[in-house]
């Protein structure tokens, strides 16, 4: 213990003096962080990265880069390495639409998908926003999963293959193989029962796939360990359908589950051997979690699974703040060895360069004041969804069409808050994606009035706003970002604490490595906002509705509802700017005027 509490405070020193990742990226105030709790096998998790390989420069908390994980998991492995334990590392998916180097490029994840796989990840499995788009997921097919080989696994994801005109899976189903220190694992990738993908890309569902012969010849697999990276909330139905579906087979085999999807960390025990962990977002956490009990004598692969029952494995969970004193403070093994790797090094400035020619940090407006996702109500003028809605919808209205017009935007497809100052082609990218095309039709100003209040019976808030279309909540006990980002009453000793992740999951509160400052939350916002109609337009006249390509299910949906006799086909209503563009484009009209 001594020993480690040393090498704590010697890297405290390390981690101010070694440089820096990405240009102008902040450290946190050191502080004493508990030590990582190995164990018989230990694992390393990411999910819904969104391409965020920069790390969040501005955030001391979040400020490491891609390379300073790529160091950080060369020395965790030496650490395994050095205590004869096997360390796995686990992606669960969605490592595109979310920044400038991952999306702004003709197919997304161009500069960003090379960098991604140099960090050598164990398994790693598809999101849904790797199949959103037919080009997108022909690349996932034909170039990335290959390169990852029986790694990457989509149980039940499969791709169109149009040159053989048939249906395959769209990576591995399963895989097997062995531990460096001889852990047997069977491993599976699950998406949740996501149906609206690329008309190349098929999701089963996860009811129908854990029926399917393979996967029953499967389970007859020699393990130690069943593995199933998801991109699905820990605590989904799906996967509990999955857990279920071995355990019928498998009564005591230790499962070990990786989420995502819905952007929170969490962790959750199914049952005395079965548990799972999401590792937040954005490149703003990385999970840990470590196994203890596997070495059972009475649990061992050629024992009766009757010896196994009622024999507790411990499990252990961490959620780690993604800066390089974390980094440093848990991976090195010598106080004075160098933190980071030539891999490492390599990556942070490939993401430069990246960064560089694709020039991200032009700045296209001044920021006004921070707008905020979920820390103030609805109502209040920094959030985002009324600057949405007061400021920016209107801006997509052409003044060339003869008729009054009402833009309809749904609030999940802004994802992340607006910081005052500089606001930069990267920005336009964090807090949208989405190259949606805008269209519109005619219809009465009567119908155009109800369509929000219409609409709102039958839409749902995405889970997290992720704003993908394919959100959905989480199972029994539901944890969201309310749960994560929820206010306590402070002790004193909190005061001088930065805001941050407050993390309750199944074990409690124990499981944020950096304590943090608790901060609002507010989940009151609609679902859809509108840019203003005019109240002297009378009820019957004629207007241009404008919304998004995406969205046409639900705005014909409504209407179907509200006028079951009339026909609408959408049309292109803009070619100069999309989505994301918008937000570009109400940057340079609004924010660059001169005082």
């Amino acid at each position: 213990m001594i020993a480690i509490l040393l090498l704590s405070f010697l890297s405290l020193a390390l981690a101010h003096v070694e440089r820096r990742a990405q240009a102008g990226a902040l450290d946190p105030e050191p502080i004493a962080l508990r030590p990582l709790e190995w164990g018989d096998v230990n694992f390393i998790a990411t999910t819904d990265t969104h391409g965020w390989l920069q790390g969040h420069p501005d955030d001391p908390s979040y400020s490491g880069d891609f390379g300073d994980f790529a160091s950080f998991v060369s020395h965790m492995r030496d650490q395994a390495t050095h205590r004869r334990t096997d360390l796995f590392v686990i992606d669960s998916g969605d490592i595109h639409h979310g920044t400038g180097i991952a999306d702004d490029t003709k197919t997304a994840g161009t500069m960003t998908d090379p960098i991604f796989e140099k960090v050598r990840y164990d398994l790693l499995t598809p999101g849904n926003h790797e199949l959103y788009d037919n080009e997108l997921a022909n690349t996932m097919y034909k170039i990335y999963a290959p390169r990852w080989g029986n790694r990457y696994l989509t149980s039940n994801v499969f791709f169109k293959d149009v040159v053989t005109n048939k249906t395959v899976p769209l990576g591995t189903q399963y895989t097997t193989f062995r531990g460096k220190f001889g852990t047997r694992v069977l491993a599976y990738g699950f998406m949740y029962n996501f149906t609206t993908p690329a008309t190349n890309a098929v999701v089963e569902f996860c009811n129908t796939t854990v029926q399917q012969q393979w996967f029953l010849e499967s389970l007859k697999e020699e393990s130690d360990i069943i593995v199933i990276v998801g991109h699905n909330p820990v605590r989904s139905p799906e996967l509990r359908m999955v857990i279920d579906a071995i355990r019928q087979v498998h009564p005591a085999r230790p499962i070990i589950v990786f989420g995502g999807h819905n952007h929170v960390r969490d962790f959750t025990q199914y049952d005395a051997r079965a548990a799972g962990l999401s590792a937040g977002r954005f490149m703003e956490t990385v999970g840990w979690m470590s196994v203890d009990g596997l070495r059972n004598a009475a649990c061992g692969i050629d024992s009766s699974a009757v010896d196994c029952i009622g024999k507790n494995l411990t499990f252990h969970r961490r959620y780690m703040d993604t800066n390089r004193y974390t980094y440093i403070t848990h991976s090195m093994a010598h106080p004075k060895q160098k933190f980071d790797t030539w891999r490492g090094e390599k990556i942070t400035k490939e993401i430069a360069e990246a960064r560089r020619k694709l020039d991200v940090t032009k700045v296209l407006g001044q920021a006004p004041m921070d707008y905020y996702v979920t820390r103030v109500p609805f109502t209040h003028p920094q959030s985002i969804f009324k600057w949405l809605q007061d400021e920016v919808l209107e801006t997509v209205l052409l003044p060339t069409r003869p008729y009054p017009a009402m833009v309809v935007s749904p609030t999940g497809m802004v994802r992340y808050d607006i910081q005052k100052g500089d606001f930069t082609v990267d920005d336009v990218f964090v807090i949208c994606p989405y190259h949606f095309k805008f269209v519109y039709f005619s219809l009465k100003a009567v119908h155009a009035r109800r369509l929000l209040e219409v609409m709102a019976n039958f839409t749902k808030p995405t889970g997290g706003r992720d704003g993908s279309g394919g959100n959905h909540t989480s199972g029994s006990k539901e944890i969201t970002d309310a749960v994560q980002w929820a206010t306590h009453p402070l002790a004193p000793a909190q005061a001088d604490l930065t805001p941050g992740y407050v993390t309750m999951d199944d074990y409690g509160t124990g499981g944020d490595d950096w304590p943090h400052l608790p901060v609002p939350v507010y989940l009151d916002a609609p679902v859809n906002v509108a840019s203003k109609l005019a109240a002297d337009v009378p009820d019957g006249t004629e207007i241009d509705l404008v919304f998004i390509d995406y969205y046409a299910k639900p705005v014909l949906k409504a209407l179907a509802v509200l006028d079951p006799n009339g026909t609408y086909v959408p049309t292109s209503y803009r070619r100069d700017f999309d989505l994301a563009g918008m937000f570009a484009n109400f940057a340079k009209l609004k924010w660059n005027k001169k005082e």
